[in-house]
């Protein structure tokens, strides 16, 4: 038969929903007002056909349809009729397939009136799980598959599907919702949080309608489940960071590229041995983007045991191929313990546009920091040079002076040192306090003050 005709039959047989009143087919070799028109739009609409052509998009009504073509229409129209039976029950029922677990599986909750085209789990898998399988440097290799049912609270707010409001409970795991209004048109809502009666860690994220197949929306949302916060201002969030960059994919218009590296490294998607303190002094580094195998992937300029000057590489490859510019970045990174997860991202002193500073080869940034040294207020001022670059490698110069100020400070710190999880100062006292990347004082392991 004809794929026109094979549209006819898997829309009937499997008694999808006819798209009835609309113009226009969305393959622009479907007439206007064909007799299987209709059908074609209600199996696109199911996720059973990719069409013959993306760019165009064309459905060849007119070619046959082959026993191998049969095959794909057939297992995608089962896949499908077993997820509409499934919604039809429960918002986030089980579904009839089996999914293998990677290094963390994430539960996918689909809302029953969210607009539903394809398979969630199958997009997800698709889209997201590349993404941030590159981003980890294959460390980290998530995996969706639906839920099982929900508790009660959070079923009730997934069977009206209007709101998020009534939320009080976290299932265990990670979780994933789909199909919701937050009212914010296409957005999302991610939490943090643990359960009261087994202290297990949960992690959330909500989609709403509109964003239901925007890939850089489960993305900045997964972030935020991972404790990234935003990279933009955002005065009613006390989470926000005063920087705003589309080079960021938790930038409110970042795209799905990599974010910066010392949020790579917060996250432990890093090596620490790939990070360099500065010691002090002049010295040249050869600074690699992550997850390239260079010697140093991140270079940590200290002004205090809570504010730092990073220094990372950017190049255009995986999904960072659309970045407008590549170069050595730098962040003035300023720790606080007011939120949990709290952590400000400034452009560092000097910055001479709203962009982040990307210094290319012959580029340098000098700026004058305020701060304390060996327990007295000093000012520093640290030169940072670009001064070749081979392939992905730049060559970095750093010089570091400081001046002391007459006004001694009891309280200041003579070193710092960083560890996996967070920051330590050596005070002039003899104590040492650490602050982890979140914000908060603790004693971080792996935590070594030189």
């Amino acid at each position: 038969m004809l794929r026109s005709e094979m549209a006819i039959f898997l829309q009937k047989a499997f008694r999808l929903p006819l798209k009835t009143g609309e113009p226009t087919s969305s393959f622009v070799d479907i007439p206007e007002g064909a007799s299987y028109a209709e059908a074609v739009e209600s199996i696109l609409d199911a996720g059973i056909t990719r069409g013959c052509s993306a760019d165009p998009l064309l459905f060849c009504p007119n070619d046959t349809v082959n026993r191998d073509t049969m095959a794909s229409f057939l297992a995608r129209a089962l896949r499908a009729s077993d997820q509409l039976s499934a919604l039809a029950y429960a918002p986030g029922r089980e579904s009839l397939q089996t999914i293998s677990i990677g290094r963390d599986l994430w539960n996918v909750w689909v809302c029953e009136d969210a607009p539903v085209r394809e398979d969630i789990v199958t997009y997800l898998h698709r889209e997201v799980n590349p993404y941030f399988r590159w981003l980890s440097g294959g460390r980290y290799d998530i995996r969706f598959q639906y839920g099982a049912d929900p508790p009660r609270d959070v079923a009730q707010v997934l069977q009206n599907c209007r709101n998020r409001e009534g939320l009080t409970g976290f299932p265990e795991g990670s979780n994933i919702f789909v199909g919701a209004a937050v009212g914010y048109g296409t957005g999302g809502l991610s939490w943090r949080g643990v359960g009261s009666e087994d202290q297990r860690y949960a992690r959330g994220v909500w989609v709403d309608n509109s964003g239901i197949y925007d890939t850089t929306l489960y993305g900045h949302e997964i972030g935020h489940a991972f404790g990234w916060p935003h990279n933009h201002r955002d005065r009613s969030s006390p989470a926000s960071e005063p920087l705003h960059t589309r080079m960021d994919i938790m930038a409110s218009l970042g795209q799905v590229i990599g974010t910066n590296a010392h949020n790579l490294f917060h996250l432990g998607w890093i090596d620490p041995n790939k990070v360099m303190v500065h010691p002090g002094g002049t010295a040249t580094y050869t600074i690699a983007p992550p997850h390239t195998g260079g010697e140093v992937e991140l270079l940590m300029l200290p002004l205090g045991p809570d504010r730092l000057i990073s220094v990372g590489a950017r190049v255009k490859e995986g999904f960072d191929g659309n970045i407008r510019e590549e170069g050595v970045e730098l962040y003035d990174i300023e720790l606080c313990g007011s939120y949990p997860g709290c952590k400000h991202v400034y452009l560092p002193p000097g910055a001479r546009s709203n962009d982040p500073v990307v210094l290319d080869v012959r580029d340098s940034w000098t700026g004058r920091i305020s701060t304390v040294r060996h327990g007295a207020e000093a000012i520093v001022e640290y030169e940072v040079a670009v001064q070749s670059r081979q392939n992905r490698i730049f060559e970095v110069r750093v010089k570091e002076t400081s001046v002391l100020k007459e006004t001694s400070a009891a309280d200041g710190f003579s070193s710092i040192g960083v560890g996996r999880t967070g920051v330590c100062g050596l005070l002039t006292i003899g104590n040492v306090d650490c602050w982890d990347w979140r914000g908060g004082a603790s004693i971080p392991t792996g935590c070594l003050c030189v």
